[in-house]
């Protein structure tokens, strides 16, 4: 059996231009699938038809609660 050296030498070239496809598609679905849940203050938040926000809410807004575990405020109307 006999290969030629410059079928081996495309092959490589080729396997090598198409393997940083595999890492950058892997990375993105641990990235997607191991996020954590939302937290219950934050659903709850949710759900009274607020929003997350670092800092004071602005001033049209009140102050109903916390998000993410008390880290931001949860602001509505």
């Amino acid at each position: 059996m006999v290969i030629c050296q410059g079928c081996l030498g495309w092959a490589f070239l080729h396997v090598r231009r198409i393997a940083w496809i595999v890492p950058v598609v892997s990375s993105k679905f641990i990235i997607c699938y191991t996020q954590p849940p939302p937290l219950e203050d934050t659903i709850q938040c949710k759900n009274v038809g607020g929003f997350c926000k670092t800092g004071p809410c602005p001033t049209t807004f009140s102050l109903s609660g916390t998000c993410h575990g008390g880290a931001l405020s949860c602001c509505r109307k």
